[in-house]
């Protein structure tokens, strides 16, 4: 896995930064995500409106007439296993994800001996007792909680070295559309929410 990062940031896919005495690798910018159409009809199926589900997506670092480009064409789905253990703090498979970590240990090896990076996904469950309401959820539920912000800031070590990668966020509402929402943050090269992007998409829509 550590040959391959440095593979990448040979061919200038990474840069660096210093985080508290510890060199970071991130995502080189400006770049792009290409999701294939296939992954977002996979996404759309196994979303669930009662429950978080996460995992991560595999993203194939390219360049293509000189722009980067991160492909993702393949998904892998890694059990919640929030449920494991009692907890005291009200986090549930219903309001939060927490992978497996034998699973993810095992993804994340088979993903970096084939080429890709990993971006870690989790969906916010958009059910409410309540019709109407569940019309207007996903827009909440379409934002990084202080959870996830946390989180997105903790870098994986790999050998000796660290890399910060963007994660996504993703909402399906199938009462209000056959739309899904697919955001991406952090990773030092994203906002950590997306109220302001959101707006501009509503914007040029308009």
């Amino acid at each position: 896995m550590q040959q391959k990062l440095i593979e990448y940031k040979k061919a200038g896919f990474f840069d660096t930064k210093i985080v508290d005495g510890k060199e970071i690798l991130h995502l080189a910018t400006p770049c792009r995500f290409r999701i294939i159409e296939t992954i977002v009809e996979d996404l759309k199926s196994n979303c669930k409106s009662y429950k978080e589900i996460g995992g991560i997506l595999w993203s194939k670092p390219t360049i293509l007439e000189g722009e980067i480009i991160h492909s993702i064409d393949k998904v892998s789905y890694i059990r919640n296993a929030i449920d494991d253990n009692p907890r005291t703090d009200d986090r549930n498979s219903s309001n939060a994800y927490l992978p497996d970590r034998k699973e993810y240990n095992k993804i994340l090896n088979e993903l970096f001996s084939q080429g890709y990076l990993p971006v870690k996904f989790h969906t916010h469950p958009v059910h409410d007792t309540n019709f109407l309401c569940s019309l207007t959820y996903s827009d909440l539920m379409s934002e990084t909680s202080e959870q996830d912000q946390h989180e997105s800031l903790q870098p994986l070590k790999i050998g000796n070295q660290y890399l910060l990668m963007p994660r996504a966020l993703i909402v399906n509402n199938v009462f209000l559309s056959n739309a899904i929402f697919i955001g991406v943050y952090n990773g030092f090269i994203a906002p950590n929410e997306f109220e302001n992007s959101k707006k501009k998409i509503q914007e040029e829509n308009f």
